[in-house]
């Protein structure tokens, strides 16, 4: 917390500037102190105490997190070395990390900072008694916005409660091919930025991104390369009058209802002008074009419907019946089925679940009038949702665009305060093919450069890894340019295949980007491929967060040598005990996620694409429960030693304490080792001591801190 915390609020209030200088650790001698029959001298250590002209003006504290910092012992702690007698200031200070309280002689609390809302007017305030006896310059006068460490912000808890029906901006209004749980994203934009900021997501898709920063009260910037998600998220968010969107569709009801009854022959056979165009469909479809989608009833009813929405004279009414009508056409056409597993309600069309144009066995077929009077409705619901927001004072805090992630040229250098996106992966889902049906409808266009810059692989351009991975690198290098310092970059990971997480974490590595961490998070839904393959799709998603700093430090790698199985099994059998019997979605979850961390997964896919013949082979299954066990009266198979293994816990277990900054007491660490080896042989205390001693060092109050190779322990800091 020291080097991470103090010393950037050092920098920003700029001390040196007036003369200041900061010595960390003073050693200070107490009087003697008797023991027994012999006096002994007494060391204390203040953490930092601050000088000007040869005089100490202010001593401060660290404490960690969950110090107290307003009362009690930590005070007067402080306090003792304020009056000390090397040292007599008037003002002291302790800070935790989150807040940095300030006291006078009398121990009196004066301020308390929350160092999460740092601005100009609070660090004035800690200068005031930093510098208690010299005129105040206005030293921030020259910049117009305190650049506040970002880097201080805690990242959310993992697995955050999906809420995605509870609020009408997002569920109903638009199929989309992946979309993001609200609530998930709201909970990361408002923990890693900050009223005001400008928020990016430059694979757009559905616009759940910027949409919930302009509902946090930030700037939210949509962008993406199909023209599908623009008109999504545009049409969402238009200024528009409500009541004008219901009158034009009791207008439509009507003259949809009298066209039928009243329209000649050559009117009907007109309704072709209005037509898709007959676009071809992606291999793999059921058939080859955009009208084998549709039947002729469906083809004439979308048809007339079209062509009534266009002679609205009101853009942005005529805009809001579009996106009601384009999401009509999810639903009328022949891919579209209610699904077995849901209620009779319950429904979408194949290129929505299966990724892929199948013409339904048995389509379900809607009323198309009901079905778009249903979606307007929903449109009404989601922009009252979001009416306050969608005003003339406030609109200009969204900005939607189609554009290209690799090349960002209408964003400046350094102006983005967060990016939150979930970009393609491989051949998952190729967007612009799967987007034809409503492309066409919608006259979108889509250029073959458009095709050239998606970042997928395969498709109906049958792009190699190799020519994906160059467009995610070139997007990774375009958003570390628009980034500001300092600040965070979350990227939404769920594949299976170990290359594309070295692909996106190595070379935000080598870019600048700083490693800071993974956190598992359930999506709220499980997809159509995790039900076909139980047992090799993992179901939700992880999230990769980056920080944009000076001085990246990469990730701490330990060295798993050739015995990496072992490890992978050991670890297996460590999950199991910990659960006392685990279910192979629980352990395919934990190996991810330390498989990806510790880079041996991709070894290990190389001889198993799924970890089934491990258990099978080595593990008890219980029917009922769907659980594996260690099997009767035996213990750990693998051959790791014990220092090994024990090596391979401390680093997962230490790395996880410094990103959440709660670093351990021994008395902890043996408290979680233990556990993680019970059915093995136990190490001893020594044991552990000694293989921490190697990774780690102890740096505080008997704390202890992963080492990360490229920070040396200060010369005075006391052991």
């Amino acid at each position: 917390m020291r080097e991470e915390i103090i010393v950037p609020l050092f920098n920003a209030l700029r001390l040196k500037e007036s003369g200041c200088k900061i010595r960390r650790s003073k050693k200070l001698s107490d009087p003697f102190f008797r023991v027994g029959s012999k006096d002994r001298i007494i060391n204390i250590f203040p953490d930092y105490t601050i000088e000007r002209n040869s005089k100490c003006t202010f001593v401060l504290d660290a404490k960690l997190p969950s110090g107290e910092v307003e009362t009690g012992n930590n005070v007067a702690q402080v306090f003792y070395y304020a009056i000390h007698q090397e040292i007599k200031t008037d003002y002291f200070g302790l800070c935790n990390g989150y807040y940095l309280t300030i006291f006078n002689i009398k121990r009196e609390l004066l301020e308390k900072i929350n160092l999460r809302r740092l601005n100009n007017n609070s660090l004035k305030t800690i200068r005031k008694y930093i510098l208690a006896d010299m005129k105040q310059e206005d030293i921030f006068k020259k910049q117009q916005k305190t650049e506040r460490d970002y880097t201080l912000n805690e990242l959310p808890s993992e697995y955050i409660p999906v809420r995605k029906r509870a609020v009408k901006r997002h569920f109903g209004v638009h199929g989309y091919f992946t979309k993001q749980s609200w609530n998930v994203v709201q909970e990361y934009i408002e923990k890693l930025s900050e009223q005001d900021d400008v928020i990016l997501d430059p694979f757009g898709g559905s616009g759940v991104t910027a949409i919930e920063a302009m509902m946090l009260d930030r700037k939210g910037i949509h962008i993406d390369l199909n023209p599908l998600s623009e008109f999504i998220v545009a049409g969402l968010t238009c200024l528009t009058d409500i009541n004008k969107i219901g009158d034009e569709l009791n207008n439509i009801i009507k003259k949809f209802t009298d066209f039928w009854v009243t329209a000649t022959e050559k009117e009907k056979k007109s309704l072709k002008n209005f037509y898709p165009a007959d676009n071809p469909l992606p291999q793999g479809s059921d058939v080859p074009s955009v009208l084998g989608l549709f039947s002729k009833e469906q083809l004439d009813e979308l048809a007339l419907l079209k062509k009534l929405i266009l002679e609205i004279k009101n853009k942005n009414v005529k805009q809001s019946l579009l996106l009601a009508f384009s999401s009509t056409i999810n639903k009328i056409n022949l891919t579209y089925h209610h699904s077995s597993y849901a209620t009779r309600n319950a429904g979408n069309s194949a290129v929505m679940a299966y990724y892929r144009y199948r013409i339904a066995k048995t389509p379900t077929i809607l009323d198309t009038l009901d079905t778009f009077e249903a979606k307007v409705k929903k449109i009404i619901k989601a922009k009252l949702d979001i009416k306050d927001k969608i005003n003339k004072s406030t609109i200009t805090r969204l900005t939607v665009a189609k554009g290209d992630a690799t090349n960002l040229k209408k964003i400046a250098n350094e102006s983005i305060d967060y990016i939150y996106t979930d970009p393609p992966y491989g051949k998952k889902i190729p967007y612009l093919d799967l987007s034809t049906m409503w492309t066409s409808w919608l006259d979108l266009a889509v250029t073959e450069k458009d095709f050239k810059n998606e970042a997928i692989e395969g498709g109906s351009r049958e792009k190699n890894k190799n020519e994906y991975g160059d467009l995610i690198i070139k997007s990774i290098k375009e958003m570390f340019r628009v980034l500001k310092w300092n600040r965070w970059m979350s990227i939404v990971f769920q594949h299976q295949d170990p290359y594309f997480w070295h692909l996106i974490v190595d070379n935000a590595e080598q870019i600048g980007f700083e490693y800071a961490g993974i956190l598992k998070q359930d999506n709220g839904q499980t997809s159509f491929k995790k039900r076909q393959n139980p047992y090799t799709v993992l179901s939700g998603q992880m999230i990769i967060n980056f920080k944009k700093v000076r001085n990246p430090i990469n990730r701490f790698k330990s060295d798993l040598g050739d015995d990496y199985y072992d490890l992978v099994f050991n670890h297996i059998e460590s999950i199991i005990a910990e659960k006392k019997g685990a279910t192979l979605e629980e352990i395919n979850s934990d190996i991810m996620l330390y498989g990806l961390e510790y880079g041996y997964l991709d070894k290990l896919g190389k001889e198993y694409s799924t970890l089934n013949p491990i258990m099978i082979e080595n593990f008890d299954y219980d029917e009922i429960t769907k659980k594996y066990h260690i099997r009767e009266n035996t213990k750990f198979k693998s051959l790791v030693p014990v220092e090994r293994r024990v090596r391979y816990f401390l680093i997962s277990y230490l790395r996880r304490c410094d990103r959440e900054r709660n670093y351990p007491t021994f008395e902890n660490i043996v408290r979680h080792i233990m556990p993680l080896l019970r059915n093995g042989t136990t190490p001893e205390e020594q044991t552990i001591r000694k293989v921490l001693q190697e990774i780690a060092y102890q740096y505080s109050d008997g704390q202890w801190r992963i080492d990360d190779r490229q920070k040396s322990l200060a010369v005075d800091e006391p052991i």
